[in-house]
C-alpha cells in the first residue's frame, strides 16, 4: 500500500522545488517512478493525480505547482458591453487609421522586378 500523505507527497515537494520551472504531473510521475516509490500504471497515475489535486486544495502543494500542457484556454473574453460601444471602437480605429497607413514598397519606383522560379 502506497503511503501517499506520509510519503508521497513530501517527495512531490521535494522534486517539485528542484526544477527552476513548473513541471507536468506525469515528470513528477516518472520521476517517482524512477525513485521505485510507486510502480508505472495508469492507476497509480490516477491516484497520483487525485492526491495532488487533494494537497493543492489543502495548502500543502502550491496550486500552481503544476503546467498542464494538454488543455488549451481561449484568450479572453472579447466583445462590447452594447452596440454603442462597438461603433465607439470602430470609430477610433478610423480616427486612428493615419497611423497605420503605409504606401507599398514598390509604388514610387519606375519599375518593379518580378522574378519568376520553375
Amino acid at each position: 500500500r502506497i503511503d501517499w500523505k506520509g510519503i508521497i507527497i513530501p517527495k512531490v515537494s521535494e522534486l517539485l522545488a528542484s526544477y527552476s520551472y513548473r513541471p507536468t504531473l506525469r515528470q513528477i510521475f516518472y520521476r517517482l517512478v524512477a525513485f521505485l516509490l510507486i510502480s508505472n500504471t495508469e492507476s497509480t497515475y490516477k491516484s497520483l493525480s487525485r492526491t495532488t489535486v487533494v494537497a493543492r486544495e489543502e495548502g500543502i502543494l502550491d496550486p500552481l505547482a503544476f503546467t498542464d500542457r494538454v488543455r488549451t484556454h481561449t484568450q479572453g473574453d472579447y466583445g462590447y458591453d452594447s452596440p454603442d460601444s462597438f461603433i465607439e471602437s470602430a470609430l477610433d480605429d478610423l480616427r486612428n487609421s493615419p497611423d497605420q497607413y503605409t504606401r507599398p514598397l514598390w509604388s514610387s519606383q519606375q519599375t518593379m522586378p518580378i522574378i519568376w522560379l520553375e
